[in-house]
């Protein structure tokens, strides 16, 4: 029984001293996880753990440090901008960037493209603000179509196309309105001529006499002065072509010029500059008329009304 006694005794030892083994080992290995999960060591990690999430994807966004700044040579000029803007399209300038394809640079180390610099502003414009103020040349913005394609710029393109739609449907629409304006204009010096055409003019007495000695309908022989600079000038209010439309048809309408010598002398001893008239029927009867004045040698009434008048009054007998 003692010797029972004795070797639990001992055995108790024994695992007293196993216990406080692995207390020591357990703080060992605390410190240790402490260690392993700073920032410090996370970084230093090579390999991620089996439960680690994948890291969120981001799109692309260029970096826009202070001072990012690049020099273009086009054919000979020089542009300054920054890598932000060159990147922000997809095209040949952002592949150029973000890839090691061997880029040509001049003397200053600026990066040289054997491109037309007129039209690379517009290029360098439209990547800025992403739209373009274009010239009002369809030769121009065909140009500049050519270069957005070189630098293969999809959104640029389809500017230039559907600019040069509207300014060709612009110049297509002037051109129609071009052609209706000549065929308006054509219309109305037809219709002028016609009018004309109506208008009869007795230059000689002989003719005059003709006229009147052959009519078979209401006749109208309208006397008009001509000044010694070989002009005229209509008395107020009265429009040949006007008057030729409303009457042709109930009268023959003819016009003879008279000279300063052949003008009616008036009650006032002066030629009398307003136009007159003679009426004549086919019986051989007549009116001669002249317009009626004041005393103080203006018209009683219009020329035009008191020529209406002596017509009116002409048909009725």
């Amino acid at each position: 029984m003692a010797t029972n006694i004795e070797e639990l005794s001992s055995k108790a030892g024994s695992l007293s001293i196993d216990w406080k083994a692995f207390q020591q080992w357990n703080e060992s290995l605390r410190e240790k996880n402490l260690r392993a999960s700073t920032p410090e060591s996370i970084a230093n990690t090579t390999s991620p753990s089996p439960r680690a999430s994948p890291a969120p994807t981001t799109p692309y966004r260029a970096p826009t440090p202070f001072g990012n700044i690049l020099k273009l040579n086009i054919g000979g000029m020089v542009f300054q901008t920054t890598k932000a803007t060159l990147a922000k399209y997809d095209g040949i300038l952002k592949t150029m960037l973000e890839t090691n394809a061997p880029i040509e640079k001049d003397e200053s180390g600026a990066i040289f493209i054997d491109r037309d610099p007129y039209y690379f502003r517009y290029i360098l414009n439209y990547m800025r603000d992403g739209f373009v103020e274009f010239p009002n040349s369809l030769k121009e913005l065909k140009e500049i179509q050519t270069e957005a394609q070189h630098y293969q710029l999809d959104g640029l393109i389809a500017l230039c196309m559907m600019r040069m739609d509207k300014m060709e449907k612009t110049a297509k629409d002037e051109e129609n309105k071009k052609k209706n304006q000549e065929k308006q204009k054509a219309a109305l010096a037809k219709k002028v001529e016609e009018k004309r055409d109506d208008i009869q003019v007795l230059e000689t007495d002989g003719q005059l006499f003709k006229v009147i000695a052959k009519a078979d309908k209401p006749t109208i022989v309208i006397y008009y002065l001509i000044d010694g600079f070989g002009t005229f000038v209509p008395p107020k209010g009265f429009y040949m072509d006007t008057f030729v439309e409303r009457y042709k048809k109930k009268l023959d309408i003819y016009f003879k010029p008279v000279t300063d010598d052949q003008a009616v002398v008036t009650e006032f001893g002066s030629p009398s500059f307003c136009w007159r008239w003679s009426l004549h029927d086919e019986s051989g009867a007549y009116l001669h008329s002249s317009p009626k004045y004041e005393h103080n040698g203006w018209l009683k009434t219009s020329f035009m009304s008191q020529l209406g008048n002596s017509i009116a009054e002409f048909l009725k007998n």
